[in-house]
């Protein structure tokens, strides 16, 4: 097998090498500090990204989507359409583009972030994730699962213009319902 290598995005050439398209390649939402991949070193970000499921080729639980083309329509039809689609051979990701990176060590604008990615979330029918560092497949490369036929990943929109401001989506998004008030001294009255 090879080594598997990660890089920052500094250090990735332009174009990526051939060669690395025939394999699995992925891509972090956030920049990272360099000490590792989980969410104490993510430093920023510049889109929230979410992952529909499509089918049931691929997937361990039932996906909210018949087909690619139904998870497309429903991206389409959103208040904020996506400024990337891309379709990743078992699904559909796509990315939201801010008008302004979060910092993370904003404590203000990172819980506007992380409500609005909920928000996202819950719209757009994503896979939930609470992960700041979580990794997202690059549109061109293969997707190669076990048990599945290998297929090429594609970009399918493109709209690097769309950029948008947090409190625009905030509001433009359905609103989370609030969390139960008591859920857990409830829950420990029936246990």
């Amino acid at each position: 097998a090879a080594q598997r290598k990660r890089l920052m995005f500094s250090e990735v050439p332009d174009p990526i090498p051939q060669e690395w398209l025939e394999d699995n390649l992925f891509f972090c939402r956030a920049t990272l500090d360099g000490k590792g991949q989980r969410n104490k070193n993510a430093v920023k970000t510049g889109a929230i990204v979410v992952d529909l499921d499509c089918g049931a080729v691929g997937h361990k639980k039932k996906s909210p989507f018949p087909d690619i083309e139904a998870a497309l329509a429903h991206l389409r039809g959103l208040p904020c359409p996506p400024s990337f689609i891309w379709k990743t051979g078992h699904g559909v990701q796509a990315a939201f583009l801010l008008d302004q990176p979060v910092l993370f060590s904003d404590p203000h604008r990172a819980a506007l972030y992380e409500q609005v990615r909920k928000q996202l979330f819950a719209a757009t029918k994503s896979d939930w994730t609470s992960a700041r560092s979580q990794l997202f497949r690059v549109p061109g490369c293969m997707n190669i699962k076990k048990d599945c036929p290998p297929v090429r990943s594609e970009m399918v929109e493109y709209h690097p213009e769309r950029r948008y401001d947090l409190a625009t989506l905030a509001g433009a998004l359905p609103a989370l319902p609030p969390p139960l008030a008591g859920a857990k001294a409830a829950l420990a009255q029936l246990l």
